[in-house]
């Protein structure tokens, strides 16, 4: 099986996809939309079906050690790849019950496998899995928005096994996340003896987290029935990269072209033309940035490691605070 890509994401996007798309397209994993395609057959398909196992570890002389073991992928064909030293404590939640999370949606509504795969370096040190939940949400009647479940978990201790709730705005792609006081999106387990039960918690809780998605559309439409403009996004970027008054001015003029460049996006995109001056058009533009132009920091990455820095950083949460608190402010406007 290899990476397919079909509707919605075939309609030019400015080369923009979802977050899963994304690791799918970065990773060799597979894009697909196939109904009753079950999460262990496609593990199977797409020769994702290893299992984890713990080895000992050795020092310098040769003795064993009593704290650390090594964390080990086993392949179909036999391939083992190290993923590295864990505490003895440390126990592995196997691809299959790892994803199982998804599979309980599958298993319980009209959910659709849309993506999976594996990638990191040693290659399968990270797995992931994405599904379809159902029909799309129209914002307003007019805004149509598809919802996902992204599970993500690791092996080498880059992060805990996380399922993430993830609307996804079909005009631009963006993962309109945000956290509501009545109504959480994410769910994160660590590699531990509880692990297991936790499995069976988180999918108990992620079941009835659908009244997420109603919390979503409902607050969505609070936004996009605001009026709005560069006023508003102004302090949202303000709200999320405050500029000191004593700032240098490199830092100012940074900040300065960080802000023209989202008004840009807000005044520009031919997706925003339908909700453009209202706080649900605001607050897309300042997503569209976060997820698809934000820099990546730290070393000089190529092209291909920049987008899949960009889809794992979606993927598993880390802009969802900036998203939520901005969705906040311009909620309170």
């Amino acid at each position: 099986m290899t990476l397919t890509e079909v509707a919605p994401f075939q309609v030019d996007r400015m080369g923009r996809v979802p977050a899963f798309v994304g690791l799918a397209k970065q990773t060799g994993g597979v894009y697909l939309e196939t109904p009753d395609m079950k999460v262990e057959d496609a593990l199977r398909e797409t020769g994702l079906d290893f299992t984890i196992e713990m080895d000992s570890m050795h020092d310098s002389t040769g003795a064993k050690s009593k704290a650390m073991r090594t964390v080990v992928g086993v392949f179909p064909d036999g391939r083992r790849e190290i993923y590295g030293a864990v505490k003895k404590s440390y126990v592995p939640i196997q691809v299959p019950e790892a994803l199982s999370v998804a599979q309980a949606i599958l298993d319980d509504s009209d959910a659709q496998l849309a993506a999976l795969g594996a990638y990191g370096d040693p290659f399968g040190s990270r797995v992931y899995a994405a599904t379809k939940l159902g029909e799309s949400i129209l914002v307003g009647g007019v805004d149509p928005v598809d919802l996902y479940l992204t599970v993500l978990n690791s092996y080498d201790r880059s992060n805990s096994l996380t399922a993430l709730f993830a609307p996804i705005r079909l005009g631009c792609t963006n993962e309109t996340t945000a956290t509501f006081r009545y109504a959480k999106n994410v769910v994160k387990i660590r590699h531990t003896k509880s692990a297991k039960l936790r499995i069976e918690e988180a999918r108990a809780a992620l079941k009835m987290s659908f009244r997420y998605f109603g919390a979503f559309q409902e607050e969505a439409e609070k936004l996009l029935a605001k009026p709005a403009g560069i006023d508003q996004l102004t302090q949202v970027v303000k709200l999320t990269w405050p500029l000191a008054q004593d700032a240098s001015e490199r830092k100012a003029g940074n900040w300065t072209d960080r802000l023209d460049e989202i008004v840009d996006l807000w005044k520009n995109v031919p997706n925003l033309a339908n909700v453009r001056d209202t706080g649900w058009g605001v607050y897309n533009a300042f997503v569209e940035y976060l997820d698809h132009d934000m820099p990546v920091r730290g070393k000089e990455l190529s092209a291909e490691e920049t987008a899949l820095a960009k889809a794992n950083r979606i993927a598993l949460g880390r802009l969802d605070k900036m998203k939520t608190d901005a969705w906040g402010l311009l909620a309170a406007a």
